[in-house]
This record gives structure tokens, sequence and C-alpha cells, in this order.
């Protein structure tokens, strides 16, 4: 971690490629490499994306991760310049499951942060990457998929 490291440390470690950290990130396998691109759609430096939200993005259930209960329209009705207005309650989206994120996945977003690669936000439970090269080296990653 970065806090650990002494000043000429971060200097190199600042300097090296993006294409440094794709080879580093394709050589800790395939699955790391998937969470890196995913984390790069979905966050950068400065937008987090919240571990809630990546886990129902992983989430590999077949069934509805939500369903809308009671959905009721607001109905507005318009006769010779006179505008009734009929409201009903609109319920919110309730979720019909927690999604959890499985100990693999946490394991590789633990060596990412460990790694110095992503940041997570007790307060927020958000993560986001700490530097810009590594998210234009997980861009990178998607583009040469094909």
């Amino acid at each position: 971690m970065l806090v650990d490291m002494s000043t000429n440390e971060i200097i190199k470690r600042a300097r090296i490629s993006s294409e440094v950290v794709c080879r580093k990130v394709k050589s800790y396998g395939e699955k790391y490499k998937d969470i890196f691109i995913l984390i790069g759609c979905f966050c950068n430096t400065i937008m987090p994306v919240n571990m809630k939200d990546l886990a129902y993005i992983l989430c590999s259930s077949e069934g509805p991760v939500s369903i809308r209960q009671n959905m009721e329209e607001e109905v507005t009705v318009s006769i010779d310049m006179i505008h009734k207005s009929l409201h009903t309650e609109q319920a919110f989206p309730v979720y019909t499951q927690t999604a959890e994120l499985d100990n693999e996945i946490k394991g590789i977003l633990r060596s990412l942060y460990e790694n110095g690669y992503i940041y997570k936000e007790h307060f927020t439970n958000e993560i986001y990457f700490l530097h810009p090269i590594y998210t234009y080296a997980s861009k990178s990653l998607h583009e040469n998929l094909g």
C-alpha cells in the first residue's frame, strides 16, 4: 500500500506505463482481469461504484433482482381548460433478493486494493481507481478482448 512505501518507491510506481499495468493484471489470471475491466466500466478516479451496485452487476442469479409492486400512474385529465389530476401512490422497486459478492471476487477486490489499483471508501462503501493510468489500462484491456 502507498502509505507504507518510500518516496522513491512511490515515484517509481507512478512512472509505470499502462502497458505494464495491462501485462501485470493479465498475469494474475482471467477472473482478475475481468474484474479489473468491469471496475473500469463503472468507475474511474473521480466517479466511484458502490459495492452494493457491484454485487448486483456481478450477481449470477437468473431470477429477477427487483419487482415493482402496486405500480400505479398519475393521470391528468384536461377538459376545456379545466385540469383535473388524479394522483395515486407510486411504489419504489422492492428488491426480491440481496446480492452479495462471492469470496473469490472479494479476494480479487482485496488484492486490487492491496496492490494500490483501487481505493475503498469505508463510510460510503464505494470503490474507485487510484490513478488515471489504471482507468486507461482497464479500458485498453476491454478494447483488446476480441
